[in-house]
């Protein structure tokens, strides 16, 4: 069998991930620790805030989900059940 460049980067490519996700995953950081970080120690705000999204998602890829944080300088969504729980942050003003 002939291997075509094509070929040998795609096997490349495959080895490389192979090597790099179990050290994502070792490195992933708890979400109390996270937590930690975004507020400085300070507790979070746990009035004013909305947020909306489905209990169960059918594409764990695209999570609808809406927040309403009147004043908020950022706003910064985690999902605890993920490995890199630290999905988005939003900085406003």
């Amino acid at each position: 069998m002939k291997f075509t460049r094509r070929d040998t980067m795609a096997i490349g490519g495959a080895a490389a991930l192979t090597t790099i996700l179990p050290s994502l995953s070792s490195a992933a950081i708890p979400v109390n620790e996270l937590i930690m970080g975004v507020t400085g120690g300070a507790d979070a705000a746990s009035t004013g805030i909305s947020l909306t999204a489905p209990e169960i998602a059918e594409n764990g890829n695209t999570v609808p989900i809406s927040v309403e944080a009147p004043g908020a300088v950022v706003i910064t969504i985690m999902a605890a059940g993920n490995p890199l729980p630290g999905v988005a942050k939003f900085k406003f003003g």
